[in-house]
């Protein structure tokens, strides 16, 4: 009983005391709200990954046999090598695109479908993300006309 009171008492008493915050500063500005509002939205998003955790540590995953393969280290250890040379000579989009798949295949996935559109649509994602929303030059290179 006192294993789940000191474990579960914090985490109850840290959400009683954002309820407490979040009502108290009801009557302050909208303009003066907004900072002591997001310190008890803050505090409820890191209450609850600690009653997350809490509950994960009681459940008994299984554990793969081989999770710590030095084989898998040194496949990725490999590839991820290949890959920082690679980049500079045939770009970032041509260099990701076959660092992600190879590396996800050499190391065992099945399915391979899943691998390729999970790969190209990361690839995509990054590349939109730097070079369109953040404006940050990524590494090209020119391949038949086309800039890639």
């Amino acid at each position: 009983m006192t294993k789940y009171l000191d474990e579960y008492l914090p985490i109850a008493f840290l959400y009683a005391l954002s309820a407490y915050f979040w009502w108290d500063v009801e009557d302050f500005t909208a303009d003066s709200l907004m900072y002591p509002r997001a310190l008890v939205g803050v505090l409820l998003v890191l209450t609850t990954l600690l009653l997350v955790f809490t509950l994960m540590k009681k459940m008994r995953l299984p554990q793969s046999k081989d999770e710590n393969s030095p084989f898998k280290f040194c496949v990725v250890l490999a590839a991820s090598i290949v890959y920082v040379f690679a980049v500079p000579f045939l770009g970032f989009a041509v260099s990701s695109l076959l660092y992600a798949p190879a590396t996800a295949l050499l190391l065992g996935y099945k399915r391979k479908g899943m691998v390729f559109f999970v790969s190209i649509l990361t690839v995509v994602l990054i590349y939109i993300g730097f070079r369109t929303v953040l404006k940050v030059p990524l590494p090209t290179v020119t391949l038949l006309g086309m800039t890639l």
